[in-house]
């Protein structure tokens, strides 16, 4: 019974050091396979992205959108009692 590839096979020229790592890895135990090496670097890749997108829409947060969403949020003194 033949296997389903589950994916899209790609074809890739890499300088030879970085093979050379890549195999590395795989020897060691690391990855089962090159693909499976080159998958789990492309998702450390896109969780970069991911963090740096989530960071520079964190640092252009308007103050003034802050003060508006708090209003009327703050409890008095007295309403707590």
């Amino acid at each position: 019974m033949r296997s389903m590839l589950i994916g899209m096979k790609i074809s890739m020229n890499l300088p030879e050091e970085e093979v050379a790592f890549v195999d590395r890895q795989v020897r060691a135990g690391h990855y089962r396979s090159r693909s499976a090496a080159m998958s789990a670097a492309l998702k450390l890749w896109r969780k970069s992205e991911l963090e740096s997108g989530y960071v520079e829409a964190f640092e252009n947060i308007d103050p003034i959108w802050d003060r508006s969403i708090a209003d009327g949020l703050v409890e008095s003194e007295n309403e707590g009692s």
